[in-house]
Parts: C-alpha cells; structure tokens; sequence
C-alpha cells in the first residue's frame, strides 16, 4: 500500500546543487546546509494513492510566488485541480517519494509569469519579448486578429523536488513545468466605443502541440540561466539551474463547458547536452453519464449505468449520481463518484452508505473507487474508499 502525505506543506527554501551532472567536489562546494532545527517533513499514514511529503519551515506553508497567477484563465476548477495534481503524478515517473520532497515553485517570480503569459511583443519595454503567445493575427477588425492567432499557452505551474543527504544536507533535486494550453480561445476587449466583445474560437490540435513545444524549449533555456539559490540578489555570482533535471509537461485543457477534464498529453525531460526529448502521455477524463463516455468507453459506460439504477432502486427518494473516471494507457486508473442525496434521517444515510459501498465492490472489485455521499444543501455526509481486491472503507460523517 502506498502512502498519503497529511500536509501539503512547503518552503521556500535556499537550496543547493543537485549534481547529477558534475564532479563530487563541485557537488560540494555548490552545497548550502540548512539549518535543520527550522525544517521538518510532513508524516505519512497508509493509503491507495502515493503523494509526496513536504518540507515545513517554522512549521508553516510557505506559498511560491506564482501561485494563483492565470487561474482565471483555465477552464475549469477541475482542470486547475488535475493540472495541480496530475503534474505531482508525472514527478513521480523520475523523482522517487521516497528520497524526494515537494516545494511549491521558487524561481519562476510572478512577474515573470505575467510577462510569459502575454503575446509576443506585447508590454513594456524588456518583457515585450518574453511573451510566449503569438502576436496579433492579420484582419480588419481586433475580433478578426483575435480570432486568426488565438492565445495557446494559458498558464504555467512550477514544481520542486527537493532531496535529502546523509548529512542533513538539503539539494535541489529536479523541476517539474506544467504548461496549460487552450483547446479553445476566448477572448474579451472593448472597442473603440468602450463596448465588450467577447467571442471564442478553437484551437487546432496540431498548432497546440506545436506552440506548446516551443514555450517548452523557450522556458527551459530561461530556467537554466536562473541561479540555483531562489533567494540570491540579481547580478550575484553563483552556481545556476544549468545542471539540475528539468521535466516538463504539456496539459490540454477542457473546452470550458465540456463535461470532460483536461489531461496531459506530451512530456519531455531535459537533460543537459540532450535538450528536451518528447514522448507521448495516453491519458483521458470522463464523466459518467455522458455522450462522450458512451462513445468512447460503451461497455464502462454501460456498466455505470446498471450500477447508478441499482442505487436508485435503493430510495423512493432521487439520488443525484455522477463518476468522473481517469484513464491510463486506455484503462481505468480510478473512478470517482458523487453522491447527491435527499434524506429525512442519520440511519438512512448509513444504510445508504452501507449499500453503496456493497455496490462499489460488486461492480468495481479490481478499480480505485471513491464515494462521496452529500446532501443537497452540499454538506458531505459519507465517503466510501475502495482499493482494488480489499474490502471499502466507509465513514459517516457525524
């Protein structure tokens, strides 16, 4: 079984040369200790998914700089989640859990976010050039140039391992980038008569794929000139970023109104004196029941409707219920499923949970299943967990 970090707690720490490219001595020099009395990692209990620990400063959560910078701009709030989430899911593949810890981005700055996040040529002076979207399209009217070069990369999500030595010693061990691009644009401006026009227009998939490589190789030269202490004054001499594995991920948001979730589609680690090497992520969300999920997965959706009528045969009383499903290389990685229930007692909701859970382990006996049972006013109830070949674990929420 694996095992769940309690607090995603962070620092902002001073960190040090992960070497994995240089001779010892210059590991060494490039070392800076931290002082151990301040830090401390968060514990572990048991769990079906594995999730990295952090690191506390003082004992609290220290934010990266960036954070909340182009939320607004991605679709959806379970597209921020999975982008978030699925990016800790993807370190994994290089940074093992157990010998690494996770911090919230500390070179990327907020400014230079914004900057990133523009059209190419747009803003003031120096970040004019930073931007990683395409300029201006041509036509006659800003709706026609919005709509001939629509903005690709939405926003961009960094990640840091940290990793510990027999002496305590602190390193940086790796970067993960997350790169957020729009399947479709849409655009808001005023005119020349102060009115707003709004609009969209869909991205190709091809011009996606494309711009997104490019703002990869474009950040990635950026982060290897960065230097290695996040905390270092501009102009300070001193190891940089040049060494340390850089992995970076692109991530093909929903379509805003779609019942489906965005998922990363391209990765690429970068390693110096190779450059980025791409390869393909098989990755796919689904909501059940849904038109898409009929005609992609009939026989899954098919066996989630005979376990959503079996619930509903349970009540007089309607029960609202929704899976939200993560495919791997084509196969169910773990299912979700909200419950929306109306409820005139304590008892019913335990009986309710009780059979559900039965339900999850006759349909779902070889998948990672979560329940959650809520009221209708929103307020959760029960939640059920469920691993493969084990008996549920349910909790009533009192």
């Amino acid at each position: 079984m694996k095992r769940l970090s309690i607090m995603g707690l962070v620092s902002m720490l001073i960190l040090s040369g992960c070497g994995w490219f240089e001779s010892k001595d210059k590991q060494e020099k490039q070392k800076e200790v931290m002082p151990t009395e301040d830090l401390d990692v968060t514990s572990t209990v048991e769990a079906a998914e594995s999730y990295y620990r952090s690191i506390r400063k003082d004992g609290q959560y220290v934010h990266g700089d960036t954070r909340g910078v182009g939320a607004s701009s991605v679709a959806t709030q379970t597209d921020l989640n999975w982008l978030e989430m699925g990016l800790q899911q993807i370190a994994q593949e290089h940074f093992d859990i157990e010998h690494y810890y996770f911090q919230e981005g500390a070179y990327i700055q907020r400014e230079e976010v914004e900057a990133w996040l523009k059209r190419d040529g747009e803003g003031e002076e120096e970040a004019a050039s930073l931007g990683l979207n395409p300029p201006l399209g041509e036509g006659d009217s800003r709706k026609k140039q919005e709509e001939n070069s629509p903005l690709i990369v939405s926003r961009l999500l960094e990640h840091n391992y940290v990793t510990k030595d027999k002496d305590d010693v602190y390193e940086m061990g790796g970067i993960v980038i997350g790169i957020a691009l729009n399947q479709v644009y849409q655009y808001r401006f005023r005119d020349d008569n102060n009115n707003v026009v709004t609009g969209k227009t869909e991205v190709e998939k091809a011009e996606r794929e494309k711009k997104g490589m490019e703002a990869a190789e474009k950040i990635v030269q950026r982060m290897r000139e960065k230097p290695l202490n996040p905390e270092a004054s501009e102009g300070e001499e001193g190891p940089t970023l040049a060494d340390v594995p850089i992995v970076i991920a692109l991530f093909e948001e929903s379509e805003g109104q779609s019942v489906t979730t965005g998922h990363f589609f391209k990765v690429a680690v970068d390693t110096p004196g190779k450059g980025l090497e791409w390869s393909d992520i098989k990755q796919r969300n689904l909501y059940f029941p849904s038109a898409a999920a009929t005609e992609e997965k009939r026989d899954d959706a098919e066996h989630f409707d005979r376990f959503q009528e079996d619930i509903q045969a349970f009540s007089e009383n309607q029960v609202g219920v929704v899976g939200r499903a993560r495919y791997e290389n084509n196969h169910l990685a773990k299912l979700v499923i909200d419950l929306n229930i109306q409820y005139h007692g304590k008892t019913e909701v335990v009986a309710l949970t009780q059979y559900v859970a039965e339900l999850v382990k006759k349909y779902y006996k070889n998948a990672l299943v979560d329940v959650n049972v809520s009221a209708m006013t929103g307020e959760l109830e029960s939640v059920i967990s469920h691993e493969p070949k084990k008996e549920p674990f349910m909790y009533i929420v009192n």
